[in-house]
């Protein structure tokens, strides 16, 4: 979808050692990935993004694109991973209140 570049691989490296927990923010939305395997990591596909990219979405703050969102959760989930997603402005809303 517009992405076009060598598919690297992200190591995303869980929060706890008895199983596997990880936050990964995709846009607009966070997904909070968990497994009861103890496992401390998880290689996922991922593009890397040039410093103007990053500057872009900083500015632009895009909506994730629900298409692309849900077969990544269908790939996690196929892998055995337990996955929610999250709006990620609700949850920085609470944190503020805390």
């Amino acid at each position: 979808r517009g992405v076009y570049g060598k598919v690297l691989t992200k190591t995303l490296r869980s929060r706890n050692e008895n199983e596997f927990s990880y936050q990964i923010v995709m846009a607009d939305k966070i997904l909070a990935i968990t497994s009861t395997q103890p496992r401390t990591e998880l290689h996922v596909p991922a593009y890397m993004i040039t410093s103007v990219g990053r500057e872009l979405i900083s500015l632009v703050n895009p909506a994730a694109d629900h298409a692309y969102l849900k077969l990544v959760v269908q790939d996690l989930q196929a892998r055995g991973m337990s996955v929610q997603v999250q709006d990620r402005t609700s949850v920085l809303n609470n944190l503020s209140t805390l």
